[in-house]
């Protein structure tokens, strides 16, 4: 599908679509017909997409060409709308204009990008939501809370001999609570790894305890070496693959023990420095020949993040005598049904409390946390009864806060940065 958005468009789009009448355009219908190359030859029957000016993603009038799909039929057509006076649209520049057009705010365009990347159902939903503007509407809610502060403020110094009736401090300041609190409800649930990247977990133990297989096995692919030369994985071997609903990073790392190789005891300080990063460590052990690290295993597990394995299972008829969650075989899956489950209850109590009603990106927490302090101070110059020109000033810099998160109020630069994310064509 070919996309052509602007004032020119129907003009440009005449010249190879020659079936198209304009007096016989409505907005969202479809046209069949057959569209022409630059040198007038037909290249491909199409069915084009008319959406009036007003009406359209953009807000300007549009068309979408629908081919057939061939590579180069698609890069002929280019060819030749170029040819015939359009230009190749920038990265995001569809969404630009629709946000330059008032089709969105800067938060709803945003959004674009974090839909068609969503990777979990939550990220899924949370982008969806800020994209359809539930975002938007609890800003406005402020915003309309700050103006109507302001406007009392300003009408008790315009009209301070009038018989009118004017919200007190104590009223004024109790709105201001009550933003305040859904702002630091928002500024809490920055980009948690849940509704970005999903999850990570590692693999541990000492050296060929089976973690590779482990890997292997998880991903159901080839992923990681495996011999029975201690120390093969020197470095952090990474796959990822659902459970449940949620995208989880696997990490196979280097086996944890005393080494004089440079390279094996970089990878080892890799695999420590990682674990503080991760949601979830699996640490196995080999149940054969038993070689446990007690002060990494006591480390991690009161924080609720440690799965011990009792791996190499079924090489063994003796009882297992030491601590152990799972008992597993990387090699014949033995117990990695548990374990998936097991990991998959310790990753959704992480997000049972999460705040997943609409995403909140860096730029936004960024303004929310200024946002956050400018409104503890309202509260308090309200608290100590100041003057109300003060009061409305700091009420004004909230409001302008608001109006940069909305793109009511923006920097080119951020403008600038926020569309390079996006792909070409939206």
């Amino acid at each position: 599908m070919v996309r052509i958005s602007g004032s020119e468009s129907f003009k440009i789009l005449i010249k190879a679509c020659p079936f198209l009448k304009l007096k016989e355009l409505r907005s969202h219908q479809m046209y069949y017909g057959m569209f022409k190359d630059d040198s007038g030859e037909s290249l491909d029957e199409v069915l084009v997409s008319y959406f009036a000016k007003g009406k359209s993603y953009t807000g300007e009038e549009s068309f979408e060409i629908s081919f057939h799909g061939s590579p180069y039929i698609v890069e002929k057509a280019l060819k030749t709308l170029i040819f015939l006076g359009a230009t190749l649209a920038q990265k995001g520049e569809f969404t630009f204009r629709g946000f330059l057009n008032g089709k969105m705010d800067l938060t709803q365009a945003e959004a674009v990008v974090d839909v068609i990347g969503a990777h979990t159902h939550k990220r899924q939903k949370a982008s969806l939501a800020l994209l359809k503007g539930d975002f938007s509407s609890e800003l406005k809610e402020i915003e309309t809370t700050l103006l109507k502060c302001i406007s009392h403020l300003e009408a008790q110094i315009d009209f301070t001999e009038e018989e009118l009736v004017f919200l007190n401090y104590k009223e004024l300041q109790k709105l201001c609570k009550k933003a305040a609190q859904k702002v630091r409800q928002w500024e809490g649930a920055f980009e948690s790894r849940a509704l970005s990247n999903g999850f990570s977990v590692g693999l541990y133990g000492h050296v060929n305890v089976g973690k590779s297989t482990l890997l292997n096995f998880l991903l159901k692919k080839e992923k990681a070496i495996v011999t029975d030369q201690a120390g093969t994985t020197t470095d952090i071997i990474e796959g990822r693959r659902f459970i449940g609903d949620n995208l989880v990073e696997f990490y196979d790392t280097a086996g944890l023990r005393e080494t004089k190789s440079p390279v094996e005891s970089q990878g080892v300080e890799k695999a420590k420095a990682l674990s503080k990063e991760l949601d979830v460590l699996v640490y196995l052990v080999d149940a054969t020949c038993p070689k446990i690290d007690k002060d990494f295993i006591k480390s991690f597990k009161d924080q609720g993040r440690l799965i011990v394995l009792a791996n190499k299972a079924d090489a063994i008829s003796q009882e297992i005598n030491f601590d152990h969650d799972i008992k597993t075989s990387s090699m014949t899956g033995q117990g990695v049904d548990e374990l998936l489950s097991l990991i998959e209850k310790k990753l959704n109590k992480k997000t049972e409390n999460l705040f997943d009603k609409f995403l909140i990106k860096q730029r936004h927490h960024k303004i929310l946390a200024s946002l956050s302090l400018k409104l503890e101070e309202v509260i308090s110059l309200f608290e100590a009864a100041e003057d109300l020109e003060i009061i409305i000033l700091e009420l004004q810099q909230a409001l302008g806060l608001v109006y940069e998160m909305t793109g009511q109020r923006f920097d080119e630069q951020v403008i600038d940065h926020i569309f390079q994310e996006f792909c070409l064509g939206k």
